[in-house]
């Protein structure tokens, strides 16, 4: 009776272990499709299962499908509470794989919820570090670079199709293709995008991977771009029920697509309709702000129609939400910063941890030994009293030379702490002569500004400036971002702009012509002049001449 109840108790637990391990099957196999609602129904039955069975395992991989699941489909901040669990299971379960999941998950929350890239790129480019998932962080860096408008993400595109091809990886030979084909709408090469939007539907046909629902609404997207509305809009209308269901993140982008498609056949009526749908679905799935985009077209479509008073209504919420984004890109750039030092000051905390770690586990081990040898020490003693002298003075050497190994561990310590102290002091002193170079670089950029006005020149580039500087654009966007809190762009057209109003104000230069007295400050475009000093003033050059001449 008792063996068989053994049989059954490891029948058992060899029928729980499969079971969690296909649940995981499952879980994957909708993570490729991209349907995250099923990722979400398999990995809570996952995540209760393994929990019921003290499957560690299994319910670090249960948190990462439900995290991943969340930040697509659901409650963002909940999904990444739901990967930060997984990442610290993995860790003290020592699973690199998921680690290296768990991270580029993160780094997916990052870019598409809290639309920061930099942090993102941190953690896609530590999970690199895990072998197994290159294909993915690939493939996401380059989404990563799209979002950015950094055309260099093809690069990034191409290596997941690479990477796919040398493991006979068809997920990752979709999700490259995937990846060129956006970047080919990106660049506004349609005809292409549609060439490589086929050899994705092959592979996904062939090999059973990938997602047509989101190959069709590229197809659409293209279509709508070449002016094929009606086929687009087809498309789109059709697949919004899936899109909803499976993925609600692309839901804003599919209905502002309809909307543009509507506007084109000058149908303004169902444009501002699916328009308004686009920034409800914003407000509810994406955290991409969609608002001033949004309101633009819902302008050009009142203007269109004659109505002027609704147009300037939409106006005023698309530039407001513009000066919103740009105030929250400052916020941004001043938490990357923190998030950056941050990073540093817990991977340190991290290694410290380890460091401490070891020193118990040497300590526990070094008592153990202590240990037995004391009480093998007490046994001989009490069996062989006949040898009671020498084996005193056995005993008392012993605990002298263990005592000499006590103050050599103690010294050892001294001496690492010492160490570690200096090399504080050295990171401290890097520091302190990379602060001072990035200073004293900003400090010649600043003369480059000021005395030879060399902002003025409209071919100026940022190659140029670096050439006269003798520097690098790595050294050169940081001194500027530590000194003056800009990008390059912003640094540059700061002193434009300050050009172009001290002429404006200049009583013997009103009338000068505005497109003169752009291309003196260094503007090679007019409407870029406009934009930038809008942007920079709050109102335009000619409305600020007026004001003048009114004063």
């Amino acid at each position: 009776m008792i063996l068989l109840s053994c049989v059954c108790f490891v029948a058992f637990g060899n029928w729980a272990l499969e079971d969690t391990r296909e649940l995981r099957r499952e879980c994957s196999r909708a993570l490729e499709k991209r349907d995250f609602k099923a990722v979400k129904e398999e990995a809570t039955r996952l995540h209760y299962i393994s929990r019921l069975q003290r499957d560690d395992l299994g319910y670090a991989y249960s948190s990462f499908y439900l995290g991943t699941s969340e930040v697509f489909a659901g409650d963002a901040a909940k999904g990444a509470r739901y990967l930060q669990s997984a990442f610290h299971l993995a860790d003290s379960l020592g699973c690199d794989s998921l680690m290296g999941l768990t991270l580029n998950g993160l780094g997916i929350y990052e870019a598409n919820v809290n639309n920061n890239y930099y942090l993102a790129q941190q953690y896609l480019l530590k999970s690199l570090r895990y072998p197994g998932i290159e294909g993915s962080v690939y493939s996401n860096l380059a989404q990563i670079a799209r979002l950015q408008g950094d055309r260099s993400g093809m690069d990034y595109a191409q290596r997941c199709y690479d990477y796919g091809v040398e493991h006979n990886d068809s997920y990752y030979i979709y999700g490259g293709l995937l990846a060129k084909a956006e970047f080919c709408i990106f660049n506004a090469e349609y005809d292409t995008a549609l060439d490589v939007i086929g050899k994705a539907r092959k592979v996904a046909k062939e090999r059973k991977k990938g997602d047509n629902v989101r190959l069709d609404f590229l197809e659409a997207v293209v279509l709508s771009h070449k002016n094929q509305t009606k086929q687009s809009t087809k498309l789109l209308i059709e697949m919004e029920d899936s899109i909803a269901k499976r993925a609600p993140i692309y839901l804003p982008e599919l209905q502002f697509v309809i909307g543009k498609n509507f506007q084109k056949e000058k149908n303004y009526k169902e444009s501002d309709r699916w328009l308004n749908l686009a920034l409800e679905s914003g407000d509810i799935h994406s955290s991409n702000d969609y608002t001033a985009r949004i309101n633009l077209e819902l302008a050009d479509n009142s203007i269109a129609e004659g109505e002027y008073l609704g147009a300037y209504g939409y106006l005023k919420r698309a530039y407001a939400a513009m000066e919103k984004t740009s105030r929250s890109e400052l916020d941004r750039m001043n938490s990357e910063r923190e998030l950056a030092v941050e990073l540093v000051e817990k991977e340190k905390e991290r290694e410290v941890a380890r460091a401490e770690a070891r020193t118990r586990r040497l300590v526990n081990i070094f008592l153990s030994i202590f240990l037995i040898v004391a009480v093998g020490a007490g046994i001989y003693t009490i069996i062989i009293l006949k040898r009671r002298n020498r084996l005193y003075h056995h005993i008392v050497k012993q605990n002298v030379k263990m005592l000499e190994d006590a103050d050599q561990h103690k010294v050892r310590i001294k001496e690492l702490e010492d160490l570690m102290a200096i090399k504080g002091g050295a990171e401290s002193s890097l520091k302190e002569r990379q602060d001072c170079r990035s200073k004293e670089l900003f400090e010649r950029l600043n003369v480059l500004m000021n005395e030879e006005e060399i902002f003025r020149n409209p071919l100026l580039t940022r190659e140029d400036v670096i050439e006269r500087l003798d520097t690098n654009s790595t050294y050169l966007t940081q001194a500027i971002k530590d000194n003056a809190e800009m990008n390059y762009s912003q640094y540059i057209n700061s002193f434009r702009v300050a050009a172009a109003l001290k002429s404006l104000s200049a009583l013997n230069k009103t009338e000068i012509p505005i497109k003169t007295i752009a291309e003196e400050a260094g503007f090679n475009s007019l409407t870029t002049f406009y934009k930038v000093f809008q942007q920079a003033v709050g109102i335009s050059p000619s409305a600020y001449r007026k004001s003048l001449k009114h004063l």
